[in-house]
């Protein structure tokens, strides 16, 4: 439950910024605990490079058509998912 959770509030987080598209679904039915999405203008490498300035640890989807990944679980807390998005909103 707390890995849906967070990865709920990530995803309504990352909706609300502009110049990110959410490509996980928001249905909790289709995704479970990993986001990925991407930012307008920006490779996904530099993302890492900002989120890793965040203290804040991501990856790259292993697919010919790259997103940002991230995972949130039960190591994670609803802080850390903020902090996610605070560093992106900037």
């Amino acid at each position: 439950a707390r890995t849906h959770e967070q990865a709920t509030q990530l995803k309504e987080g990352l909706g609300e910024i502009d110049g990110i598209t959410l490509v996980t679904p928001m249905d909790e039915a289709l995704s479970a605990g990993i986001v990925c999405f991407d930012v307008d203008g920006a490779a996904p490498p530099d993302v890492l490079g900002t989120l890793s300035r965040a203290g804040v640890d991501a990856s790259i989807t292993p697919y010919r058509e790259e997103h940002v990944r991230v995972g949130p679980s039960i190591v994670t807390s609803p802080d850390e998912c903020d902090t996610m998005l605070e560093a992106l909103a900037q």
